[in-house]
């Protein structure tokens, strides 16, 4: 058996319809996409500014401790034992200038 006779006008009707509806799905998963970059530019900008505070807080504290560690430094010159401990804990030797 073949399948039924359609005239022209009723193939396009349906062609129409077809592509109308392909549109709208497209539109929609278009939009739905879009609504999700924004939802995660947003929460990934609000992270990014929350660890900022965290990285100044971090940067006042590295800031106080600086002319310990250097002092520190300073003192270990001579004394190949703390050397060895300040190179264990990643401390360069080299005072800062």
């Amino acid at each position: 058996m073949s399948a039924p006779e359609m005239d022209v006008s009723a193939a396009v009707g349906q062609l129409r319809k077809i592509v109308c509806a392909l549109g709208a799905g497209l539109l929609v998963l278009s939009l739905s996409v879009n609504v999700f970059v924004v939802k995660q530019n947003r929460n990934l900008k609000a992270l990014v500014d929350s660890r900022q505070g965290q990285v100044k807080q971090m940067e006042a504290v590295q800031r106080q401790w600086l002319p310990v560690v250097n002092e520190l430094v300073q003192y270990s010159q001579g004394r190949p034992e703390l050397q060895v401990v300040m190179q264990k804990c990643g401390i360069s030797l080299s005072p800062a200038k």
